[in-house]
């Protein structure tokens, strides 16, 4: 978070039209990357200041305290069960899609720290999924999430997993392909344009990497550019204005390195077809 610009945002307008400020950890728009421990802080010191509520998006939150504790100064000896207590005692609001640091196949949550705020929105759930006594996750859901969460908690299983995204990228340096660098936690971000440079962004570039990656090398990815940003029939004109770049997300499972190798040796047939280097 821009503290500066946060902060100038929130003197320059009214409270009700600023209903909260949402943190992603980590950012996955912003290629997987960590928010720091101390960034965290001041934008809750700032939050408060203007009586705004901090929102925590967590999805990657694990990642993202693992993060912490490997790169920002006096965390190194905390667990990283200690750095998640610390990052909430900052927030007043958090949503989690548990599929990722979570572990589990489906489901999620929200919490809050004001319950008047958590009566309002019970009402939301009697709307869409019925009380909160018998709608939202199964049993069986909420038992798998309990023991993601405190697996996916544990320094060990984070680093194997993260060091995996890590040696993907060192492998990706070897064959030139160009991706944003530091690589994040969970997946590695190709920069769609330099691959594919002689591809107009009207035949949607990062989207177009991501299929021929898939029909040449079964690589699954997702596509971070024009058509994330935007699906009615203006898209082709907009697209001219937006970054592109292709995401390949890291299973929580932890493939070998030759399973990685081998992503890497299939992707230039796709390159060549579609205009590429």
């Amino acid at each position: 978070m821009d503290i500066a610009k946060l902060e100038k945002l929130l003197r320059e307008n009214p409270r009700e039209k600023v209903p909260c400020v949402v943190l992603t950890i980590t950012n996955n728009t912003a290629g997987g990357q960590p928010v720091s421990m101390r960034n965290i802080r001041e934008t809750a010191e700032v939050c408060r200041r203007y009586g705004v509520p901090l929102l925590l998006d967590s999805a990657r939150f694990a990642e993202n305290a693992y993060f912490i504790k490997t790169r920002e100064e006096g965390y190194a000896d905390k667990t990283i069960k200690e750095i998640v207590r610390e990052i909430y005692t900052y927030a007043d609001i958090m949503t989690i899609s548990a599929k990722k640091d979570g572990v589990v196949n489906m489901g999620g949550f929200v919490a809050m720290r004001s319950e008047e705020l958590y009566r309002q929105a019970m009402t939301f759930s009697i709307m869409f999924e019925g009380y909160v006594t018998y709608g939202g996750m199964s049993g069986r859901d909420m038992d798998a999430l309990a023991v993601g969460l405190d697996e996916n908690t544990e320094y060990e299983q984070l680093d194997a997993r993260i060091r995996q995204v890590k040696l993907l990228g060192d492998l990706l340096d070897e064959y030139g392909v160009p991706y944003q660098r530091p690589a994040g936690g969970h997946a590695i971000f190709v920069d769609a344009k330099k691959v594919l440079p002689n591809l107009p962004k009207e035949q949607f570039i990062a989207q177009t990497l991501a299929v021929e990656l898939y029909l040449e090398a079964g690589i699954r990815g997702v596509e971070i550019g024009s058509i994330l940003a935007d699906r009615d029939r203006r898209a082709q004109e907009r697209a001219r204005s937006v970054d592109q770049s292709r995401s390949r997300p890291h299973p929580h499972h932890r493939p070998r390195g030759r399973h990685l190798s081998g992503r890497l040796h299939r992707t230039g047939p796709p390159c060549r077809r579609t205009g590429g280097g």
